[in-house]
């Protein structure tokens, strides 16, 4: 955090502690990985708006996440979303 801070480089999403975020593109828009890697449900709070397309869920922007144990969430972003 305090090397991001440091650079200007700003976070994904501010996810608490055990959810790994990451960011994927290609032609069909932004897909944000999101995985709990701990044992306790955890939320997130999405900056932008997108649909899990493991599960169907549509989120608008500002949307809370909550990811169970192990949960995975991969949210698709329209190109211009992100």
């Amino acid at each position: 955090g305090d090397i991001c801070e440091e650079l200007k480089i700003k976070a994904l999403v501010q996810a608490p502690e055990g959810i790994e975020a990451t960011m994927r593109k290609n032609e069909k828009g932004k897909f944000l990985f999101l995985l709990n890697h701990t044992k306790e449900a955890l939320s997130v709070e999405l900056e932008k708006g997108g649909t899990n397309i493991l599960t169907d869920d549509h989120y608008e922007k500002e949307s809370l996440l909550t990811l169970k144990e192990a949960e995975l969430a991969i949210i698709w972003m329209e190109k211009n979303e992100f």
